[in-house]
């Protein structure tokens, strides 16, 4: 059997429930700064480190996310997802389906189609220099032909898609917290083959069945902004 590890995260939000597990054939972890016990989940000590005072929970929240591989090396393929969502198939059959020929499998965005016009978006949501930043670096790279939701994705441990998923999260330390910015430009450097996965992760957009939002009730609350 192919080993699979679920993960995510929340730092500086306190989180006493995430979901019940429905499924056996993977191991799910949770890294946070408020440990607690939660049936079915291993729980992992995650605090903020960071000179960006503001979003040092949001940063801190990303090292699992992207560095699964150096957290957890001895699994074959990781599925994140912000602790909002939650894994609604067979963990095992969302890996035969999206993953096989694949290095990583994401939902397109709902609403925009590339980081020019994500950027906007953004504006409000971080330093202004920071997202300065993030503009002048991006404008190395071309419009993508996807542009991707950050908030759910599965992908393998193998050379390409941790290459690509450390670059990622060097561009997130130096450049915005908001990763779907930099993500592209992880990809064209790296050139992983990628699965797009049917629908959306937010309930906003239209919810799918294979990682959804909403079951506990938590989706818009307690997210840092």
């Amino acid at each position: 059997m192919k080993k699979i590890a679920v993960l995510t995260s929340v730092v500086g939000v306190k989180v006493d429930k995430i979901y019940d597990i429905e499924f056996d054939n993977a191991d799910y972890y949770f890294f946070t700064d408020n440990p607690t016990d939660i049936k079915g989940w291993t729980v992992r000590p995650l605090y903020p480190a960071s000179v960006d005072d503001r979003f040092r929970g949001r940063r801190a929240a990303k090292i699992p996310k992207m560095l699964s591989h150096l957290l957890l090396p001895e699994y074959d393929y990781y599925i994140w997802h912000d602790y909002t969502n939650y894994v609604g198939q067979d963990p095992q059959s969302l890996v035969d389906q999206f993953l096989d020929g694949y290095d990583c499998a994401f939902f397109l965005h709902p609403e925009r189609d590339s980081w020019h016009t994500e950027i906007k978006a953004c504006e409000h949501r971080d330093h202004p220099e920071r997202i300065a930043a993030t503009e002048r670096f991006m404008s190395n790279f071309k419009k993508h032909d996807s542009f991707f939701e950050c908030s759910t994705f599965m992908r393998k441990n193998n050379a390409v898609a941790n290459t690509t998923f450390g670059l990622w999260y060097e561009m997130m330390t130096c450049l915005s917290s908001r990763d779907q910015l930099t993500l592209p430009a992880a990809i064209q450097t790296h050139n992983p083959k990628i699965n797009i996965m049917d629908g959306h992760c937010g309930l906003y957009a239209g919810n799918n069945e294979y990682l959804p939002a909403n079951k506990t009730g938590l989706a818009g609350v307690g997210l840092v902004p």
